[in-house]
């Protein structure tokens, strides 16, 4: 049964264009290296393909439902945990996500020691919405447990 509270984090395997298989998963981690405390961690996505600069927002639905999640790591190819539900899935601006987003500026937060080659990559791409809306944080893990 799908409940937009109990969707801590998504790991999700691609079944076609539009649909994906949808399990909870209880570990955080961000290949970005976003800080999970500054973002809601209970809407966070991990989808096989690699996170870019634009393209970090996904909404999915079930049942008449949908939640907002955010794309900030990726899962290994074809990822298994379970069994999942069928949902929709769309990439939406990354506007929608700016709620979840803890921080005081609506930027996304990201540790400063861990990001930097993604970073740059987005910095390469001025108008990506990563590189107008980041910001960085002397934090040393994704985790906020040291720095």
């Amino acid at each position: 049964m799908f409940t937009s509270t109990i969707l801590a984090a998504t790991l999700t395997t691609l079944a076609s264009a539009a649909s994906v298989s949808d399990t909870p998963h209880d570990m955080y981690s961000s290949s970005i290296a976003v800080l999970s405390c500054y973002i809601d961690t209970n809407r966070v996505a991990y989808f096989p393909q690699s996170v870019d600069c634009d393209r970090i927002c996904i909404r999915v639905s079930y049942g008449g439902r949908s939640v907002y999640l955010l794309r900030i790591d990726h899962a290994i190819n074809n990822p298994v945990a379970g069994g999942g539900i069928q949902m929709d899935y769309e990439t939406v601006p990354a506007d929608n996500y700016r709620s979840l987003i803890k921080t005081i500026s609506g930027k996304v937060p990201l540790t400063a020691a861990n990001s930097i080659n993604y970073v740059d990559s987005c910095l390469s791409l001025p108008n990506s919405w990563i590189a107008q809306n980041r910001e960085l944080h002397n934090i040393l893990n994704p985790t906020c447990t040291w720095g």
